[in-house]
């Protein structure tokens, strides 16, 4: 029998693939209307991105960066109904080049209204208090 992924893990690698992807239409049909991205600096300045448009922005911002960076996920943990964590890797041309663990909460449409991405492993959010243990 396979495995069947939850909805939040199904959400979170498909949010995974569409950055990978740089799919901007397959990204905002994820979020909603409202949603606010707290991005890592890996590429730009850390801005907050907010709504279907700023989503799209930060994605034309990274493409117009010409980095090919992707995110290779290690593990999709479920934190409650409403919250997950992706933890992995940020890989340029096959070189890992830092941990990246990204904290998303969803809202009751399952659509994802607020996303932080952190430049660091899912041990040291535990304990600065990103995330339970």
């Amino acid at each position: 029998m396979a495995v069947v992924d939850s909805p939040l893990e199904t959400i979170a690698q498909s949010a995974v693939e569409a950055f990978n992807q740089r799919d901007a239409e397959a990204f905002v049909a994820l979020a909603d209307a409202e949603v606010e991205f707290y991005p890592t600096p890996l590429v730009r300045e850390h801005d907050v991105h907010r709504g279907h448009d700023g989503l799209k922005r930060w994605l034309e911002e990274i493409d117009a960066a010409g980095t090919r960076h992707r995110f290779e996920v290690s593990d999709v943990r479920t934190l409650d109904t409403s919250r997950f964590l992706i933890v992995g890797e940020v890989v340029i041309d096959g070189e890992t080049v830092s941990p990246i663990a990204v904290l998303a909460r969803l809202n009751a449409a399952e659509k994802i209204v607020e996303m932080h991405a952190f430049l660091s492993d899912e041990r040291i959010l535990a304990q600065v208090g990103v995330t339970r243990d």
